[in-house]
């Protein structure tokens, strides 16, 4: 779908946040990866990660393993994306093959779905960032940040990208807005084990009390926050009521129009 609207646009950029690895081979994500660069110019963005343990029964796949299972994925990744070849056998993952991929096919751009301090190690070491979800600005400003850059700078690779994605709501009403926001979120995301680690850096109970709530104002500064802290891109998830997703994103593209300006 992403190549098909790269081909009817010009500057946009276009990814996935994220394809869980467990249910695709590496190589087949790869050739995929790559027939949306080429139609996209070079706009495609991967974004990976380990499924929840709680879907894996629904894969029929396990869960034993999922940071070792997620570098032997990135290694064939990376290898296939910076060279067009791989010779790598893991204990889970093995791939001995050369793309046959013309040379001005732009590598797509890799991200990586990251929480835990080996898994941002992975980030830093093979991947060119991180996307995440449901993370606050002082997990982000003191563990993730931190972490994915040192392994970045260990590996000689240039600083990572900081995707931060939450949920954004431009209101007059935040009470109504909290209450729509725990509706859609405390129940779906609050008992996963990750996201209660996040919460608890933050010294919170809910992922809705992380959604970016309020006045343009208000939001400015959130949003401002999080740039200074060193978030490269904000991914916003809007919800509210019809008139307020409407409000938001017009909102949210007079920022982008300004910033770009």
């Amino acid at each position: 779908m992403l190549s098909v609207a790269g081909t009817r646009t010009a500057t946009v950029e276009l990814g996935v946040a994220v394809v869980p690895i467990q249910r695709q081979h590496p190589v087949e994500l790869a050739q995929r990866a790559f027939t949306a660069s080429a139609l996209t110019a070079g706009r495609f963005v991967l974004g990976v990660g380990v499924t929840h343990q709680h879907a894996s029964p629904r894969w029929g796949m396990t869960y034993d393993r999922p940071v070792d299972h997620m570098e032997e994925y990135l290694r064939v990744l990376h290898a296939l994306f910076t060279a067009r070849e791989v010779d790598y056998q893991g204990d889970r993952i093995g791939a001995h093959l050369r793309l046959d991929i013309p040379g001005d096919v732009p590598e797509p751009t890799l991200l990586l779905a990251a929480l835990g301090p080996r898994v941002l190690g992975l980030a830093g070491t093979w991947a060119h960032g991180t996307v995440l979800w449901l993370v606050g600005p002082q997990a982000l400003e003191q563990r993730i940040m931190p972490t994915i850059a040192q392994a970045a700078e260990d590996a000689g690779r240039p600083s990572p990208r900081m995707v931060v994605s939450l949920p954004i709501c431009l209101t007059d009403d935040k009470g109504s807005a909290r209450s729509i926001g725990s509706d859609l979120y405390d129940t779906t995301y609050g008992a996963a084990p990750s996201y209660a680690r996040a919460l608890a850096w933050e010294g919170l109970s809910r992922p809705s009390e992380l959604a970016l709530i309020g006045s343009e104002n208000e939001l400015e500064r959130h949003l401002d926050r999080l740039a200074d802290i060193g978030a490269t891109d904000f991914y916003a998830r809007v919800f509210g009521t019809p008139h307020e997703v409407v409000r938001t994103r017009e909102f949210l593209v007079a920022r982008a129009r300004s910033r770009e300006g």
